[in-house]
């Protein structure tokens, strides 16, 4: 009885294991076109539901959605440029704390206090150069903020009357 209760709980082992590699080899060989299709769906999915949601709001606030529409696009615009900026200003803060952290690693055993410290050291400094960055591009993206908010209140609508 034993015996056979270990013969069948080790058939649906196996099966189970078989089962798992086979959907795994299947979910490698998927096709890319057809993940790339599936992936345009998707995202075709969340823009419509954003949309949906972008018009829902502004009619809570009783907002034209249409002018809003327009001032989103414009703070888009704006804060295209600051942005590309600012990453541009904190890539060389993390490459050089990537490198700090690998010498940090070479020249300190793994697991010591020596080398969380060092590195904590150099990340502390990439800390400071890229909120040096943020604080220099917050200007420009506090003028894209006001901007925005300033278009949007000229997208109010007037108050319903009452019949």
């Amino acid at each position: 009885m034993k015996a056979k209760f270990f013969l069948c709980s080790l058939a649906i082992i196996f099966s189970g294991v078989l089962i798992l590699v086979s959907s795994a080899n299947a979910r490698l060989a998927c096709d890319p076109v057809c993940l790339g299709d599936a992936k345009s769906a998707f995202q075709g999915c969340i823009a419509e539901c954003k949309e949906t949601f972008q018009e829902a709001k502004d009619s809570c606030r009783n907002i034209n959605h249409d002018c809003a529409e327009i001032c989103r696009e414009a703070y888009e615009g704006c804060v295209e440029q600051p942005l590309i900026d600012l990453a541009a200003c904190k890539l060389p803060c993390n490459t050089d704390l990537a490198a700090k952290v690998d010498l940090c690693r070479k020249e300190n055993a793994k697991g010591t206090p020596g080398r969380d410290t060092c590195i904590d050291f150099y990340q502390v400094i990439a800390f400071q150069c890229k909120d040096s960055c943020r604080e220099a591009a917050n200007p420009a993206l506090k003028i894209c903020r006001d901007t925005f908010k300033e278009c949007m209140i000229g997208c109010k609508l007037p108050p319903p009357t009452a019949p």
